[in-house]
């Protein structure tokens, strides 16, 4: 999408502004308003005329908010246009051209391509607060690449605000490793824990408890010590890591210490050395080409000036030359109109003769004289003549008057006739009135009644629905129930032991998985292996002891006693003698204490979890004593509650079931008393009815309209009635309509006979002014007004002809005498300045003098503008010798400064100097880098202490510490692990409290939990999902991304980087650093400049919108005032960058900066960039151009 005009048509301060961005296939726009100009305000209209007008909008202040519009015209990809208006209203506020017909969004929304607000603002839009963001963001993150990426191609500057927001609420509520004290997830557990341990019943003796206390005060002091051992080894691990990185830097630094003391006696120069010598070069080069060119300048123009000759009278003249070449346009015309002139002369006096011819007489001009007619003749008889026509017109229409009144007059005393009488109607009117005050009364009660059968169903639907109801609805009032507080008690009381009962399944199934679980992992661990035990032990020494019995009977008592032992051989399977069983039992029994000591952890943990098992079985004997009360308790509420409905017949109901039944009983009870009410309705609307059709019938039946049914209703009655009184009516009306017209056409026709008698007066008094007029002009005294308007026609058609006649002869003896008086005039001025001129004719004379002027008054100007060439050439000389001189006044002061003979050696002098500083700058460098690893102290004491180990065994070393610190968070976690477990059978042992106090505690905590867990869980899973978003981009995106992001930081930092890398941190997590030119020098984003940083981040979010561009609608960047913070040189840079992305999409560049323009247009092509100026700057603009 390219945005090709936008109208500023009534926003902020604009009215009528409009912004051309048409021009370039997308093209860098760069809008340039003073600080008053409304930058702001057209920055807000981009937005809102894409996505709408907020509510509250701050761009009202010249126009209401029902005023405010805005307009564009847009171009897709495709090349399709749009062209639409944006207004400021609920309803349709986008339309179509016209400003009127509304215009579908979704057409708009293909333009956009998918893109919505906030991804249009945070993706699209970038402003120097957000790039400042982005570079802090960047320092903050440490470089992280992941982060970088997704904050960079998002949009999104403060990504690190959002997880470390996401990480601060998850830790208000939980911490990782759940060993928070202040956390609200784990006090709320610790309430329920503290809550269950004072509910518990079971209580054990004080030699339990502190036995099992000893327990886990022993396992957490060996934690302890195992920390502590662990942060040790941490320590120590540090420490060589940090000697391994410097080893690699104690090298470099003596190398370039060396390098350095080879070049001790080369003088540095100052940073601008080269730059001056340059420059002095350039300036003398430059003056002496400068001087050569201003000699060979100065003698060619004085070669054309002595070639041009310049005529003196002739330029005197000119003034005299002009006014005749102005003068020569009137000739010329008057020459051409004269045969026109003469024609129309001849045509007007034909004409002429044609009309006298007309009126009798001879064609003889003379005599028109004849045909005078008076001032007023044209103006009087005309009148006279319309004054009879009007007359004749009157008194014909004044007959047809008096007709037409005669014949309707007649009419109307016929139709008075044929009227028949009207009787008193009076009563009717009173009778019909009260029963239509009434209403639609038989229509209310048809109402009533049909109202009444869905009722009488919906009571017996209403009855049926009572289970265990027999009775009718009216016994249903009368029928006793309990209380509805009785009944919520008892469902409160059973709704309490069904949650014990749960409650209690719940435990038993905890405690029977937590025991399969333990026997589980017991006989997967004897499969694996089979641990002895102290019993074990003791079976072997048994036997052992057995045997020693044996051999002690026979060797010093000398008591043989072979069943015994062929009983002990066959018993315990030892040797085929007594005394191999005996010295195998020995070794049995000294192999089982040998493991027993060797393996005391795994036995010990075995012994743990026969001791956990022994724990969940007695919880469960405690939960089925707990099981059989609770049984009791429901039991006993049971028959309790049975007391209570058995009256109702409803014994088997519950609290629930009763409170439905009673609740369908109050909507039965309701719809009776409806029912009731409907049918006193009815009977009211009946009696009524009754009573007025009688007395309406009867007064009918009075005045002749009698009824021909006998219970006819009500409705019919009244339409009979008011049939009657509305035909009566009409007669009494259109009889008195008849004497009212009939008076009045009495009083027209008498009005239209007085008006024919002044009519005839009017005509008789006319006849004699008309009679004078016509002898006067010389027609006979009967002549009729048609004859009198032709001749006055005619005269005054013959005095026109003769007066345009006259005009054209004047015309051309004027024409006549101006063209004697131009010849004389040009025959004196050629004959002054122009001899060879005086035999052609005035016109030709005029046109070759005006050229010589012409031609005389460029080469005089020619001349001028030579001179003052020669003059400024002569100054340049001066100025091109006196820079010579100074030129070689800077070298000279360079070569001391360098210590040079001649010029010819300063750039060798400028080598050796710039190679000292970069020895100098890499020490500077390589040091600080040892300072930074090595914790604070002295570089001299950290090589010291490096010395001091073997580098080739560094690597074994830090092997083993970290086999050791492996080996030690085995051993933590199986330490921890313990003090769980023993914790778990410590809080185990407690007595017990006030259950309905400790109840209520567990359930405010529970509801606590209830909120914090859900949230928790959901900040988790943000939190999870947001970096697992970063890393998938980083993977995806990370090569093709940074490459182009390194191309472009290499050139917005003009050179200062060569481009940016992915290392690797001390975590081994992925990091972006930048590469100094030389390719090798890298430096962490830590050691960047604000400056640099924020150039780091624009490479990143162009990169990352150019990855956006290649799959995706192209969409306008909108950029605002992004380089302040930024030099010339990187000003200039980005205006570079951003003019090479304009060739993938549209760039509008807001600023107030002018500068930005100058170099915009000193660093881009100019069919890259172009200018705006928003309405203040309009003066301005026209003035730079």
């Amino acid at each position: 999408m390219k945005i090709q005009r936008l109208n500023l048509d009534a926003f902020g301060p604009f009215s009528g502004e409009s912004l051309d961005l048409s021009a370039g296939r997308f093209g860098l726009h760069l809008v340039y308003g003073t600080n008053e100009a409304g930058k702001t305000s057209a920055l807000r209209a981009l937005g809102h005329l894409l996505y709408g007008i907020p509510m509250r909008s701050p761009d009202n202040f010249r126009v209401d908010y029902n005023k405010m519009r805005l307009s564009a015209t847009l171009e897709h990809s495709d090349g399709s246009i749009l062209e639409f208006v944006r207004l400021k209203k609920n309803n349709d506020p986008l339309c179509q051209r016209d400003g009127k017909t509304p215009l579908d969004p979704a057409q708009l929304e293909r333009f956009l391509g998918g893109v919505d607000r906030s991804m249009f603002e945070t993706m699209f839009g970038i402003g120097h607060e957000a790039l400042i963001e982005g570079g802090k963001a960047i320092i903050s993150g440490g470089g992280k690449l992941g982060e970088l990426l997704f904050s960079a191609s998002s949009g999104i500057a403060g990504l690190k605000g959002i997880q470390e927001a996401l990480q601060a609420d998850r830790l208000e509520l939980f911490t990782d490793t759940g060993k928070g004290k202040n956390q609200r997830i784990p006090q709320a557990i610790a309430d329920v824990n503290e809550a269950k341990a004072k509910i518990k019943e079971v209580t054990v003796t004080t030699e339990d408890w502190s036995r099992q206390d000893q327990i886990v005060r022993e396992a957490r002091a060996e934690s302890k010590q195992l920390e502590a051992e662990l942060r040790r080894k941490f320590s120590e691990s540090n420490r060589l890591r940090r000697i391994q990185g410097a080893l690699k830097l104690f090298p470099e630094r003596v190398q370039l210490i060396e390098e350095l003391e080879k070049l001790k006696d080369v003088i540095i120069l100052p940073d601008d050395f080269a730059d001056r010598r340059r420059k002095a070069e350039n300036a003398g080069d430059h003056a002496r080409h400068e001087s050569a060119r201003a000699r060979q300048a100065i003698e060619n123009l004085s070669g054309l000036c002595e070639e041009i000759n310049i005529p003196g009278p002739l330029l005197a003249a000119g003034d005299d030359i002009e006014a005749l070449y102005e003068r020569r346009g009137a000739y010329r015309k008057a020459q051409a109109d004269r045969p026109i002139r003469v024609s129309n002369l001849q045509e007007h006096e034909h004409s002429a003769r044609d009309i006298l011819q007309a009126l009798g007489q001879p064609r003889d001009l003379a005599a028109a004289d004849a045909f005078q007619l008076r001032a007023d003749d044209p103006v009087v008889i005309p009148q006279l003549a319309l004054k009879f026509e009007q007359i004749i017109t009157r008194r014909d229409e004044t007959l047809d008057t008096i007709a037409r009144h005669r014949k309707r007059a007649e009419k109307i005393r016929h139709d008075q006739e044929t009227l028949e009488p009207s009787p008193d109607l009076k009563r009717l009117r009173v009778e019909a009135k009260a029963a239509i005050k009434l209403g639609e009364i038989e229509a209310r009660r048809d109402e009533a009644r049909h109202a009444m059968a869905p009722l009488e169903k919906g009571l017996a639907a209403a009855t049926r629905r009572l289970p265990g109801w027999s009775g009718s609805p009216d016994d249903l009032e009368d029928q006793p129930v309990p209380l509805p507080e009785t009944i919520e008690r008892f469902e409160a009381h059973f709704q309490r032991a069904e949650t014990r009962r749960r409650e209690l399944e719940s435990d038993r199934a905890r405690e029977e998985k937590a025991i399969a679980e333990l026997e589980t992992r017991l006989q997967a661990e004897t499969l694996q292996r089979d641990l002895p035990t102290e019993e074990d032990l003791g079976r072997s020494r048994q036997s052992r002891d057995a045997g020693w019995t044996l051999i002690r009977r026979a060797w010093l008592d000398r008591e043989d006693d072979p069943e015994a032992v062929a009983a002990y051989l066959a018993d315990h399977g030892l040797g085929r003698t007594l005394a191999e069983a005996y010295e195998q039992g020995i070794s049995k029994s000294d192999v089982l204490a040998d493991r027993l000591r060797r393996e005391a952890n795994d036995v010990a943990r075995r012994a743990e979890q026969l001791a956990l098992v022994e724990g969940h079985r007695g919880q469960l004997n405690r939960i089925s004593r707990e099981e059989a009360e609770a049984q009791e308790a429901r039991e006993r509420l049971a028959r309790e509650w049975e007391a209570v409905a058995a009256p109702l017949g409803l014994g088997a109901f519950g609290p629930t079931e009763l409170r439905s039944w009673l609740d369908k009983r109050d909507k039965a009870i309701e719809a009776l008393g409806k029912l009731r009410a409907g049918q006193a309705e009815v009977e009211r609307f009946d009696h009524q009815i009754q009573e007025q059709s009688e007395r309406l019938s009867a007064t009918l039946a009075e005045l002749g309209e009698t009824s021909s049914a006998p219970d006819e209703r009500l409705a019919p009655l009244i339409e009979r009635a008011l049939a009657l009184i509305a035909k009566h009516e009409a007669l009494i009306r259109r009889r008195e309509r008849f004497e009212t017209d009939l008076a009045k056409e009495q009083a027209d026709l008498e009005e239209a006979e007085q008006s024919l008698a002044k009519i005839e007066a009017d005509q008789e008094n006319w006849r004699g002014p008309w009679a004078e007029s016509m002898s006067r002009i010389g027609l006979e005294r009967e002549a009729t007004p048609a004859q009198a308007n032709v001749f006055i026609q005619k005269v005054r058609e013959l005095r026109d002809q003769v007066r345009k006649a006259n005009e054209f002869r004047s015309w051309i003896r004027g024409i006549d005498r101006d063209g004697e008086q131009f010849a004389h005039d040009v025959a004196a001025l050629a004959l002054r300045v122009a001899p060879d001129l005086a035999d052609q004719p005035p016109d030709a004379v005029v046109g070759t003098l005006s050229a010589r002027l012409r031609s005389a008054r460029e080469d005089d100007q020619s001349l001028r503008s030579h001179r003052d060439r020669i003059e400024a050439e002569n100054k340049a000389l001066e100025v091109a010798e006196q820079s010579q001189v100074e030129a070689r006044l800077e070298l000279g002061d360079l070569c001391r400064q360098a210590n040079c003979a001649t010029a010819e050696d300063l750039p060798q002098a400028e080598q050796r100097s710039s190679l000292r500083s970069k020895l100098e700058a890499d020490l500077r460098r390589c040091e600080e880098q040892i300072r930074s690893l090595s914790a604070g102290a002295s570089i001299e004491a950290f090589i010291a202490e490096a010395e001091q180990l073997d580098p080739d065994g560094l690597g074994l070393v830090l092997d083993g510490l970290e086999k050791d610190v492996a080996e030690l968070q085995q051993r933590m976690l199986e330490v921890n692990q313990k003090i769980g477990a023993e914790n778990q059978v410590l809080e185990a042992i407690d007595g017990s409290s006030k259950a309905a106090e400790a109840n209520e505690q567990a359930g405010y905590a529970l509801a606590r939990l209830q909120a914090d867990v859900p949230r928790y869980a959901a900040l988790r899973i943000a939190a999870f999902v947001l970096q697992q978003g970063i890393e998938r981009y980083r993977e995806r995106a990370q090569g093709p991304l940074i490459r182009r992001a390194s191309q472009l930081f290499a050139t917005l930092t003009t050179g200062s980087f060569g481009g940016l890398r992915i290392d690797y941190d001390d975590r081994n997590a992925a990091v972006l650093v930048g590469v100094r030119p030389d390719g090798e020098t890298t430096v962490n984003i830590s050691g960047m400049s604000d400056g640099s940083c924020d150039q780091l981040y624009l490479a990143l979010r162009i990169a990352s919108l150019e990855n956006w561009l290649a799959a995706h609608e192209p969409i306008p960047l909108v950029v605002d005032d992004i380089l302040l913070q930024f030099d010339d040189g990187r000003s200039a840079a980005a205006l570079q960058v951003l003019g090479e992305f304009s060739k993938k999409t549209q760039v509008i560049f807001f600023t107030h900066h002018a500068h930005l323009l100058d170099l915009a247009q000193a660093h881009l092509e100019k069919d890259v960039f172009f200018t705006h100026h928003l309405a203040s700057d309009r003066r301005w603009a026209e003035a730079v151009s």
